[in-house]
Parts: structure tokens; sequence; C-alpha cells
């Protein structure tokens, strides 16, 4: 094959590589990130393994078509090597397994006994510092990604690691230069392909993931915020309709928090919901039902409660919200502070005809609550039938 031959295959088996490696992470991030696909969301770490088997294997094959149709071990420009090796790499930092370890140890393991001609020693040290290399990756894969120089440095030795195991099984153009110069040059655009184009993606979804959360959640307490209960309510009174499922709404609002905000200042009257956000998140952990937290807006907050209770039992939980506000240590805001809340607390019922009846029905029993005198309770069938 003439040089310039030599030279423009080169070019093509390298952009195909780039193309295949940069969908195969294109993939693999999917996997990693997803939450759409419940069964994936379910069993991530065994589908990430058996992507990361399924692709390597198509490149062992690929290798192993390589050695036949050419003499030399890994064919003319080691280019499945090379994808093996930037394939290695990259989903070894990406995923936290060290059982995908122990198969890509394997794998090499087989790559070095089906080729080699002998087995010598430099290919059993260099053997030996590729699993440590790996093992290495493994547990510092957090901090090698963090830093684009630690990545590169630690890619190269790596790659050469797997170049020397290679050359050592014979066959190989030892003393051709621009062979050399080929594989090497190949490997690190390969690599700086790979590695870059896998930083885009993850800083894509950590956008991703922060524009999700500031959509759904409230930025000052971290509670999910009121188009998030909106949504939930939605759901859960589709589901309600469907099959009967019921669930209950408490909702308290925080009495004169007004003169909170214009005795000492609004910095403190934020931290003071934060706490209130705070502790009503461990609340809602704690209930012998599910429940999670919202922030309303303003000095509102909302638990939805999952399951079938009956009065007595809304009774309890909204008291027991309400003692857990007058309870609240707010000594680091302002020596002295103690502030009430008023709740109500109402469930889903036959009568309800849209998901926005029973957010009515529970703000009522909150306004009746400040009625009352503010600290009170208000349970919606106990107020329907005079006992409350």
């Amino acid at each position: 094959m003439n040089a310039q031959l030599m030279s423009l295959a080169f070019i093509n088996a390298l952009t195909n590589n780039v193309i295949i490696a940069l969908g195969a992470i294109s993939v693999f991030n999917w996997v990693s990130l997803t939450d759409r696909n419940s069964f994936i969301a379910n069993h991530r770490a065994g589908v990430q393994t058996l992507i990361g088997f399924l692709y390597l294997g198509y490149l062992f094959i690929e290798s192993l078509v390589n050695t036949y149709v050419d003499p030399r071990t890994t064919g003319v420009y080691w280019t499945a090597l090379n994808m093996i090796v930037i394939a290695m790499f990259v989903l070894n930092l990406m995923t936290k397994s060290f059982s995908q370890v122990i198969m890509f140890a394997v794998l090499m393991w087989l790559y070095l006994i089906l080729f080699a001609r002998p087995v010598r020693m430099v290919g059993l040290f260099a053997y030996v510092l590729f699993d440590a290399e790996l093992i290495f990756m493994q547990h510092y894969r957090h901090g090698i990604m963090a830093h684009r120089r630690f990545a590169y440095s630690t890619m190269l030795i790596f790659g050469l690691t797997c170049m020397v195991l290679v050359a050592s099984m014979g066959n190989a153009a030892i003393n051709d230069g621009l062979f050399w110069l080929r594989q090497v040059s190949a490997l690190m655009i390969l690599g700086f392909s790979a590695l870059e184009y896998n930083r885009v993606l993850t800083k894509r979804e950590r956008r991703a993931v922060v524009t999700a959360e500031e959509a759904t959640h409230d930025g000052m307490t971290g509670l999910r915020n009121f188009a998030f209960f909106n949504k939930d309510l939605k759901r859960e009174f589709a589901t309600h309709k469907s099959d009967g499922h019921a669930y209950s709404l408490c909702e308290f609002d925080i009495d004169h928090f007004k003169d909170i905000n214009d005795t000492y200042g609004h910095p403190k009257g934020n931290d003071v919901l934060r706490r209130v956000a705070f502790r009503l998140a461990d609340e809602a952990v704690m209930l012998p039902y599910p429940a999670r937290s919202y922030r309303l807006g303003g000095e509102e907050f909302c638990l939805v409660i999952e399951g079938q209770l009956n009065p007595v039992e809304e009774h309890m939980v909204a008291d027991r919200v309400r003692s857990m506000i007058s309870q609240l240590d707010l000594s680091g805001v302002a020596c002295g502070l103690k502030i009430t809340a008023s709740v109500g607390i109402t469930h889903v019922g036959d009568s309800d005809n849209n998901y926005l009846d029973v957010y009515t029905d529970v703000d009522k029993c909150l306004y009746n609550s400040k009625r009352a005198g503010r600290n009170s309770t208000t349970v919606r069938a106990l107020m329907d039938a005079g006992e409350n």
C-alpha cells in the first residue's frame, strides 16, 4: 500500500472510529442519567455493565477479524485496539463498578492469550500494570474526570501500557516510526474526542438537572414548589379516579409572619422559613404514612399524605404538624422568638370533581383555623359534622 492510500485509509478509519465512539458514549450517558425508563432506572448498574460488555465484545471481534485479514497482530492501524483502549478508559471513569473492572481485566487477558505468540514477560508485566491502572482509575475516577490534565495524562499512560502489552504479542511493526506515530496520534485524537464529548454531555445534563430543580423546587427552602404541587395533585387525583387511590392534604400557614419580617427584617424571616421547611421535610419522613412536603408560597406550606386517613388520624397529623411548628427552636434567629401555625386538613372524596376541589377544601379549613384565633387545627370531616 503506497503512502497516499495509507494516509487516506488511516484518516477514514480514524473518522469512523470517532463517530462510533461518540455514539457509544451518547448511549452510555443516556443509560447512566435517564430516569424516564423505569426498567433502566431500577437496573442501571446491570444495564451499564451489559452495554459495556457488548460494546467491548464487538471491538474485540473487530480486532480478531483484522488480525486474520492483515498479518500484523491488530490490523493495519491498530484501529480496534485504540477503540478498545478508549472504551475501557471512558467506561471505567463513567461507572462505579468493580465488576466492570474485572470484566475488562478478563477481556484483556483473553486478548493476550489468543493473540500472543508466545506470551512474553514484558507482556505479563504490562498486563499487571494494566490491571493496576484500571483499579486506580476506578478509585480516583471523579478526580480524574474533574481535571483535564489528570485525565489526559492518565489516558496516555493507560494507552501506552496497552500498546506495550499488544506489541509484546509479536508481529507488530516495532521499528516502523510512522506506524507508531499513527497509532499514538490516533489514540490521542480518539481519546480527546471521547473525553471532551463526554464532558459536554455531562455539563449539559448538570445544567438540565439544575434547570429542572429550579423549575420544580423552591430556591430558598429546597422544598417542592407550587408548580410541582399542582402537577402532583393532578396525578394523585387521576389515580384516585382510576383506582380509588386515597390521599389527604395538610396545609398550614405561619401565624403573624408579617410581624416577624417587620420586627426582625426579611433576612431573619427567610431564615425562619428555611428552618420550618427543613423541619417539615423531616416530619414528612417520620410520619407513619408516605408524605411529601411543599412550599406553596410565602409562609404557606403543605403535605400530601398517601393513604386512607380517618378524621381522627387526620386530626393527629394536623396537630403533630402544629406542635412541631410551635416547638421549633428559633433561638439562632432571634432570642425568644416563637411561632405558631394555623392548620387545615382534608382528604379526597367522591364529591370532588377535579384536583383543585381538594385544594379548595383544605384552603377553607386553613382559613377556618385562622378565624378561630390561629394556632388551631381544622379537619374538614369534623367541621362538616359540626365537631371541629
